[in-house]
């Protein structure tokens, strides 16, 4: 089950679930192995035939079971979603699906990802008037990109992020995924956002949490 805007999951405990499935403990029982063994072979019995220039409805088709595998955290899923990230209509189900597998504690190969995410994060986290704001998306994003084997390209992505999210309550989000990351580049973002006036001023409780 992939999760929705709605659900806030518990980033603190990616570490721990990554241990779980070290350990071996959170493998699979085998009727869902059953389905994703499934999913995954359909996957690559069709996938030759996505290179059609007739074969939109196909590849949506594929996407759909790539991230129904992903529903399963299942790692053979990541290569299948970055090989159709580069289609703009799949985006949300792609950033959806990525971050999924995150908050579930599958580690994420960073720089595909990252350049798979890209030109998604870049579109909405321009300034949104009214209530069509997608800033949680962004958020998602970039805690796909903060806690995969590269947690640095997720702290420079942060970076970039334009001043009226960083100086605003949308910033409330990144100080929740910075205090919840083990990689010392994410303490150290912490400390130069404690420097930023407007941050301590609308954010002080947050701060103090993460």
């Amino acid at each position: 089950m992939l999760f929705r805007s709605g659900q806030r999951p518990k980033y603190s405990g990616i570490y721990e679930l990554r241990l779980i499935g070290q350990t071996g403990s959170g493998m699979m029982d085998e009727e869902n192995k059953h389905f994703a063994d499934a999913i995954f072979n359909a996957i690559q019995h069709f996938l030759p035939e996505t290179e059609r220039a007739d074969s939109n409805f196909l590849r949506n088709e594929l996407l759909r079971a790539a991230t129904a595998l992903a529903g399963f955290n299942d790692v053979r899923a990541i290569p299948f979603l970055l090989k159709f990230s580069s289609d703009k209509n799949f985006s949300w189900r792609i950033a959806g699906a990525f971050h999924h597998l995150t908050a579930k504690g599958v580690l994420l190969p960073g720089k595909p990802v990252a350049e798979a995410l890209e030109t998604f994060i870049a579109e909405h986290e321009k300034p949104s008037w009214g209530s069509n704001d997608n800033w949680y998306i962004v958020a998602h994003c970039l805690a796909v990109l903060l806690f995969s084997d590269t947690p640095i390209i997720g702290v420079d992505r942060i970076r970039r992020l334009p001043p009226h999210r960083i100086k605003s309550h949308n910033i409330r989000e990144i100080l929740e995924l910075l205090g919840a990351c083990h990689a010392p580049e994410a303490a150290t973002l912490l400390v130069e956002f404690a420097a930023i006036p407007e941050i301590i001023e609308l954010n002080i409780g947050h701060a103090i949490v993460a």
